[in-house]
Formats: structure tokens, C-alpha cells, sequence
């Protein structure tokens, strides 16, 4: 039985096209063409069924409507795992490869990120299961995860609108952070993301114990030839899912999305002096952040801590590159380092060129709390260092960075911001 205006019009083909064949179905709408197919499946039509959906398969990738993606990934469960949708969502999945199938691409681009964000839950699940989708890194995959999830629930426990989330959303949280840990390689986070940006994230902690998040960090810490040892051996404290160790993603073909702006010496000096909070009870009071996940030592057996900052001469005639990272050291073990993380980068385009060196500045600690207790001492090599060639203690001085040539009209810095 059908009552919908555009289901009466999808049955009027379903019966035509049983006796015509794909013939009664050429040149119609999608939507409609998917309506026939949902029909069809439903009334075990399966000839009608099989033509549809190749049909639809047939649609060359550019001309597939957005919407009959976004239809498709809306079906009912039962419907995405019937043989008779097997073609048509092939189809659509083609269609988000060429559409959003460089996170980092789309991420940058704000038609293409609205699209990704408000893909339905089995689509964007599908986009990260695909071993086609690309990205710099796994950790822009956990961006996408974690903004797609705050578009729907805001905070872990509040909604958008600031309501509480109630018992539906709290199950609606749960079933999506389950799916999403299962598409999302979190073994291949970087280990000072998964104990910052990955411990907050709501859905994160929706899916994963704290044990599990240690032990994925101390994992992501450690050299290949630990992590291949922990992959074939096993003997790891908590039981760890083998798809969050999948191969790393195809490499993006955005290497570096870039944003000029203006800023103030300042902002600029508050923006560093947050960063070096952040590891600060495992959030820094100059970020606002709550106190991140703290485990049992046993965990972080053998890693130390190293905050750097690094200003060096930019490659074009008056530019200065600026960055200031956090490494997590293997040492008791392998004596490798994991790769940095660049907490924070960017290029001063200045008006005449800096006298400056290559310096910098690395301390190692025990552990990330103990980084705030060294955090101004590392800020204070910015000082100290005479990184920007402005003289003793010159520091964040306004007056001296106008009488060297790095400030604007108007007394701001232009920094092109870069993530790599």
C-alpha cells in the first residue's frame, strides 16, 4: 500500500517497468528512479529491483545529484545491507569520493565542508571506511569526526541550543561514537593529539575507556618496531581493536591549508603563551579546556616529553617561519622519536628581512603536566634567544618590532598560518 504522492507515481513504474524492463525507467528522475528501487525491494520485485539500481549505477559519477547521495545513506539500515541497494550505493559512494574524498581538501573549502558535516552518520562512515579517502594525516580524520558530532550535540552533555541532550540524544551519541570508532584509525593518531583534542572529544569518550585511550597513546609513542612487536605479539594491558590500526590513509592532495591574517604583537603573544599552557593538567588555564585524562604511569613506561620552538628564515626574502611543537620521545626503549606535532605555525611576512639564526629550543620532561612548569622558561627563549633580532630582552615590544620592519600599517604583523 502506498499513499505518497511520489510513491503512487514510483508504483505506476514499478508495474509499467515489469513488463517493459529498464526501458519503463529510462529518463526519469533519480529520486524517482530511487523510489522505484526502494518499491521494488520492499514488494520483492526483484527484477525491477536489480535494473534500478544498476541505473543508477550507470549515472556517470559527475552527473549524480547530491541529494540521491544524501537519500541513499538516509535508507534504513536493513535497506543499506539489502543486495537489491548493493549497486546504487557503490554509485554513491563513488560520488562521495569525488566530492569529499580529500579530508583535507574539503575541510578547507567551505561549501565542500558544510557537505561533509551534514553527511547522515552511514555516509560519513562509509567516507572514512574507504581506504580511497585521503588525508594528511589520521588526526584530520578525527577533526572531521569530532566537528561532525559537535554540528549535532554540542558538548558532550548539551545540545546546540544549549538544552541538555536527554536520554534519546545520550543513545543517539552512543550509537554514533560506537560507529565512528570503528571507521576512525585511532592507533594511527599522533600521540599528543589522542591525550589533547581526542580525550575531549565527546564522542571519543563516549566509545573508548581511559585505559583504551592510554594505551592507544603510548602505542602511537612508540617506534615502528614497537608497534609492529604490539600488532603481532599482543601483550598490551587493554584489548585494542585491530581496524583502528588499518595501513595509513592515502596522502592528501592539499598539502598545506593556508590563511592570511592580521594580528597585533599582542595576540600574537597570547596565542604562543596558550599554546605552551595546553599541557598544563592536560589543559592550560590560557585555552580553557578541562583537565585531560590522567593514567597509571605504567602506561608511559620509558617516554619523555619535549617542547620546542623553532624560528628559522622562511624561504621567500622577507619571511620568518615560527612553530611551537611537542614531541613525545620513545627513549627507554627504541630511543626514537615520534613525529612532531606543530601546535602552532606560522610565516611573518615582514617589510624588510630579519636578521635572525637558526635557533632553537627543546626541554624534555617527565610528563606532559610537567610541561607548564617549564613553559614560560621555554617562551622566555623567544626573549632570551633574541629570535626576531630586535635586541636584548626585547621580547613582545611593539616599539622594537616597528623599528625592525615587522610590523604593518597600523602596528599588525600579517602571518599566513599553515597546517601541515
Amino acid at each position: 500500500m502506498v499513499d505518497d504522492a511520489e510513491d503512487v507515481k514510483a508504483a505506476q513504474l514499478l508495474f509499467r517497468s515489469i513488463y517493459a524492463g529498464v526501458r519503463a525507467l529510462e529518463g526519469t528522475s533519480q529520486a524517482l528512479v530511487l523510489s522505484v528501487l526502494r518499491l521494488a525491494d520492499r514488494f520483492q520485485v526483484n527484477q525491477t529491483a536489480v535494473a534500478a539500481g544498476r541505473l543508477l549505477q550507470g549515472i556517470p559519477t559527475d552527473q549524480i545529484e547530491w541529494s540521491t547521495v544524501e537519500a541513499l545513506f538516509s535508507l534504513p539500515e536493513a535497506c543499506l545491507e539489502a543486495p537489491a541497494f548493493r549497486a546504487a550505493l557503490q554509485a554513491a559512494r563513488n560520488k562521495l569520493q569525488q566530492q569529499l574524498g580529500d579530508l583535507d581538501a574539503a575541510m578547507g573549502n567551505a561549501v565542500k565542508r558544510q557537505q561533509l558535516l551534514s553527511l547522515p552518520l552511514t555516509a560519513l562512515c562509509a567516507l572514512l571506511r574507504d581506504d580511497r579517502t585521503r588525508a594528511s594525516c589520521e588526526d584530520t580524520a578525527l577533526a572531521v569526526a569530532t566537528f561532525w558530532c559537535h554540528k549535532r550535540w554540542g558538548a558532550k552533555d548539551r545540545g546546540e541550543d544549549g538544552a541538555a541532550l536527554g536520554e534519546e540524544g545520550e543513545r543517539e551519541l552512543q550509537h554514533s561514537a560506537a560507529r565512528l570508532a570503528g571507521v576512525v584509525r585511532l592507533g594511527r593518531l599522533h600521540p599528543v593529539v589522542l591525550l589533547t583534542v581526542a580525550a575531549r572529544s565527546a564522542w571519543v569518550q563516549a566509545a573508548l575507556a581511559r585505559e583504551q585511550l592510554l594505551e592507544l597513546t603510548a602505542f602511537a609513542a612508540g617506534s615502528r618496531a614497537y608497534k609492529e612487536a604490539r600488532l603481532h605479539n599482543g601483550g598490551g594491558l587493554v584489548e585494542i581493536e585491530p581496524q583502528w590500526f588499518y595501513p595509513s590513509r592515502p596522502l592528501t592532495a592539499a598539502l598545506e591549508a593556508q590563511s592570511v591574517i592580521e594580528v597585533s604583537v599582542e595576540q600574537l603573544k597570547a596565542a604562543t603563551e596558550a599554546v605552551l599552557a595546553v599541557a598544563r593538567d592536560g589543559g592550560g588555564e590560557g585555552v580553557g579546556v578541562q583537565k585531560l585524562v590522567e593514567g597509571p604511569a605504567r602506561f608511559f613506561r620509558g617516554f619523555k616529553w619535549r617542547g620546542c620552538i623553532t624560528i628559522v628564515p622562511g624561504e621567500g626574502q622577507h619571511t620568518v617561519e615560527y612553530s611551537v611543537g611537542l614531541e613525545l620521545v620513545d627513549e627507554g626503549r627504541f630511543d626514537v622519536c615520534a613525529d612532531q606535532l606543530i601546535v602552532c605555525k606560522a610565516t611573518f611576512l615582514a617589510l624588510q628581512r630579519p636578521t635572525i639564526a637558526v635557533q632553537r629550543a627543546a626541554r624534555r620532561f617527565e610528563s606532559i603536566s610537567a610541561i607548564h612548569g617549564c613553559a614560560h622558561r621555554i617562551g622566555h627563549v623567544c626573549h632570551w634567544g633574541d629570535f626576531w633580532g630586535l635586541g636584548p630582552q626585547a621580547g613582545w615590544d611593539p616599539a622594537a618590532w616597528q623599528a625592525k620592519g615587522l610590523l604593518l600599517d597600523g602596528g599588525k604583523v600579517k602571518v599566513r598560518l599553515t597546517l601541515t
